[in-house]
């Protein structure tokens, strides 16, 4: 199965059908003055969101249900080294050692996924922070697209990046597996 393409799962739709049913069996309901019920989707404080570096996941799960945001996922054209390591690097000898990467521009291009979340009214786009903390400018045209912009990654971890990211109005990242996003501001 490549990076990006859901190879083994013969239908999105029915793999989507199923994390959704997951979700909304487990999400806090209440009913409100008037008798009608409503999902709670921040209790405990912690708000419920879905994510995908595969656009087609994206796409289903926006279009099947309302309560929730969707944020497409990209490593913006870099290697993810937990996919990577330990694989063997094709040669010229190899015939087909391992996948190759799926070449979905959505996937590896920061324009490509901009337009890509905005043409299916996703909420925002979660890139990974190493393309741009060295072209912060990508954080401006990104910004600009009316997205919100969250970004994960090992360049995270360095305060100097952090504090860049803030400047230039990220809107959260990624810390520690967990999603911070900046005060005072609310999502969804």
């Amino acid at each position: 199965m490549s990076r990006f393409c859901f190879s083994d799962i013969p239908d999105i739709s029915s793999y989507v059908d199923t994390i959704l049913q997951t979700v909304y069996d487990n999400a806090q309901s209440h009913t409100t003055n008037d008798g009608s019920e409503i999902l709670n989707h921040k209790s405990n404080n912690r708000s419920v969101m879905f994510s995908s570096f595969n656009p087609a996941i994206c796409t289903a799960l926006n279009w099947k249900q309302p309560n929730y945001a969707v944020f497409f996922n990209s490593y913006c054209g870099f290697e993810n080294e937990e996919i990577t390591r330990g694989k063997k690097r094709k040669g010229r000898e190899d015939n087909g050692t391992y996948e190759d990467v799926e070449k979905d521009k959505r996937c590896t291009s920061i324009k490509e996924a901009v337009k890509f979340a905005k043409s299916n009214n996703l909420l925002g786009v979660i890139f990974d922070a190493t393309l741009l903390v060295k072209v912060p400018s990508l954080i401006t045209n990104v910004k600009q697209s009316g997205l919100v912009l969250t970004t994960f990654g090992a360049a995270n971890n360095d305060n100097r990046n952090i504090i860049l990211q803030d400047k230039y109005k990220v809107d959260a990242k990624v810390i520690d597996g967990v999603i911070e996003y900046k005060s005072g501001f609310d999502a969804y």
